[in-house]
């Protein structure tokens, strides 16, 4: 290894070699799916059954894959079933009309052993309704049968297209209004997913005078599994989960149809430090508002929905603490503040925030009732998002908005700013959003995909053999720069378990042998890297231990292990520390330079030592102790 240039040529020409060969174009794949399914139509004693007009097409058919294919990669073929019309899904029922089988699996199982398989074998056994099992030049064939995109995406939006609706504005403002604001959910029916934890949170906030101001506390429920049992008679409610699911929405409504008549809301926006905080408590938390206009119907809809019926002349309030999480240097010891108002007060608080462990949340969990939210399925918000757009008078295809709200992170806002866009252009107007083009306009403004991995999913990668063999090596080079720190640990953790159901033979134990050397060299290059901050030598470092044994040693890895070096090496240090410790309140003797034995305060001592054997003239016992 050149550590001295930079350089490793020795593993840029095993590099090389390891590298699997050049796949061949789209053409050749095409013409060569075709033959191939001519040939199985003739083997099978005809072509494959007709329907209909003729043609079978996969448009609104469901289907589930198994396996790995031979001359596509997974994301290709379905990248090709989805354009076609069909539902993926991952999971086989007697709904699923087709279960394509590949030819092996990456850790080198056969297909037949994989649940989806057995569980075809289970339905076709019971007799009743049982996907179509088709194998790779079967599934060529009935692909190049709806193979005009053209009419296979008229055919699919005419099929799936909701009823669009042209819509008209009054005012030009009415035109530019954001979808999210004009859409927005007005009662609890309208809310997306989370039915259980809206449902949590109805009964805490329609239960909150009995349990706090009445004293009537509620029986806490046995939690399966063990842990701490929810804190059903907590003054204020945390609601965690990720941005964009409804969670301040939620929490608005609930309020609303309790009847709770002021919803003040102070969010990151806001100063929200321990003098406003302490502010806040002393004027609202502790008091309630007096209003001279009698009943409302806000007061009338509460006692029907059971909660406690108030005088006309007093209105409550929720409070209403949105992103708790980002309470920053700005507003220094307003969680303290934020825990101690919790304790005492008179109106319910409701907290909000996206890490639920974060750990400016940890302290105000222990005071609030804990409810999680979660992100809605892609299917439940392309149902949603479909309906907006057919509104806004522009027509989607499911396809394409699962595919929308897939790269959103199935979110909804995102998904309806995006939709919003791309009703402004004319090119969508009137043909509407087909797969194909919402995988260009996302190809187009989506994000870098290492920006949004992280090292686990990173690692995996490179060690599936499926995607890694496809990777070119500056996507390789990407993957390792996700993280540089930890890239070569979790490589060095996992490169065995990934080809640990392979056969076992020469070549295999040899290839283990030149991923370890490859490894230990990359270790050496780092070591070099720290110590001289020579960091011109990443890259080499990146080639040696990550890049060059994930090309030898790759097979399947479920899911990464984290590096136990890592955890070694930190008890480890706590081990030398406590040997230094243990040394320095055991050993029998010291030592001290002589520069520092004027101050060292050994000087009595030896003084002493040394002149009670001269008294009684034992020169030979002063010598003694000088040696």
């Amino acid at each position: 290894v050149d550590v001295t240039h930079g350089r490793l040529p020795l593993f840029s020409t095993a590099l090389r070699i390891a590298m699997p060969p050049k796949r061949a174009s789209a053409a050749v794949l095409k013409t060569s799916g075709k033959a191939a399914a001519k040939a199985a139509g003739k083997a099978a004693g005809g072509p494959v059954e007709e329907k209909g007009n003729g043609v079978r097409s996969l448009n609104g058919a469901t289907v589930v894959f198994t396996g790995e294919l031979d001359g596509m990669t997974r994301d290709e073929i379905l990248h090709k079933v989805k354009a076609a019309g069909a539902k993926v899904m991952s999971g086989v029922s007697g709904n699923t009309a087709f279960l394509v089988v590949g030819s092996h699996l990456d850790d080198g199982r056969p297909v037949e052993e994989t649940s989806k398989y057995r569980k075809y074998l289970e339905l076709k056994a019971k007799g009743g309704k049982c996907p179509e099992v088709l194998r790779e030049p079967e599934l060529m064939q009935l692909l190049g049968a709806t193979n005009d995109l053209s009419a296979g995406k008229a055919a699919n939006a005419a099929a799936t297209k909701p009823e669009v609706v042209q819509r008209t504005y009054s005012t030009a403002v009415e035109q530019v209004e954001p979808w999210v604001n004009r859409h927005a959910p007005s009662k609890l029916d309208d809310l997306l997913g989370n039915a259980s934890s809206v449902k949590k949170l109805t009964s805490w906030l329609r239960d909150w005078d009995d349990v706090v101001l009445r004293g009537r506390k509620k029986a806490v429920a046995f939690k399966p599994g063990g842990g701490a049992p929810d804190n059903v008679n907590a003054r204020a409610a945390l609601i965690s989960g990720p941005p964009g699911i409804g969670k301040t929405t939620a929490s608005r409504l609930v309020a609303k149809s309790l009847g709770w008549e002021q919803i003040l809301e102070y969010n990151a926006s806001d100063a929200r430090g321990q003098r406003v905080i302490n502010a806040l408590a002393e004027g609202l938390a502790d008091n309630r508002t007096l209003c001279f206009g009698g009943s409302s119907s806000s007061s009338s809809s509460a006692s029907t929905l059971g909660a406690a019926k108030e005088p006309g002349l007093v209105k409550r309030a929720v409070i209403i603490m949105d992103e708790v999480d980002g309470m920053g240097a700005g507003d220094r010891g307003g969680n303290a503040a934020l825990i101690k108002m919790i304790k005492k007060t008179k109106n319910p608080i409701i907290c909000i925030c996206n890490d639920h462990s974060s750990p400016k949340v940890r302290s105000l969990a222990f005071s609030c009732y804990d409810i999680r939210f979660s992100r809605p399925t892609k299917t439940t918000i392309a149902q949603r998002v479909a309906e907006i757009a057919a509104t806004e008078g522009l027509s989607a295809e499911p396809n394409a908005l699962e595919a929308l709200s897939e790269s959103c992170g199935n979110d909804i806002r995102h998904c309806l700013n995006q939709l919003q866009v791309l009703a402004k252009l004319p090119e969508y107007k009137s043909a509407g959003v087909g797969y194909e083009d919402m995988c260009g306009r996302i190809r187009e403004s989506a994000k870098d995909e290492s920006i949004m991995m992280n090292p686990f999913e990173a690692c995996r990668r490179l060690l599936t053999s499926s995607v890694v063999q496809k990777m070119s090596i500056r996507d390789r080079y990407d993957h390792f720069f996700i993280d540089h720190n930890i890239m070569h640990l979790m490589v060095q953790e996992n490169y065995l378990t990934s080809v640990i159901k392979k056969p076992n033979d020469f070549e295999l134990l040899d290839r283990c042998a030149r991923s370890a050397e490859s490894i230990a060299e990359g270790d050496v290059i780092n070591e070099r890297i720290r110590g001289g901050q020579e960091w011109s030598l990443l890259p080499d470092m990146g080639l040696a231990s990550t890049i060059y044994p994930t090309s030898l040693t790759n097979g399947f890895v479920a899911f990464p292990e984290f590096p136990k070096f890592l955890g070694n090496y930190s008890k480890m240090s706590r081990a030398r520390r406590l040997c230094s410790e243990l040394h320095a309140h055991l050993r029998l003797s010291s030592d001290v330079k002589s520069k520092f034995l004027a101050n060292s305060g050994f000087v009595e001592t030896l003084f002493n030592r040394l002149l009670l054997p001269l008294k009684e003239e034992d020169v030979d016992g002063a010598v003694a102790i000088l040696d």
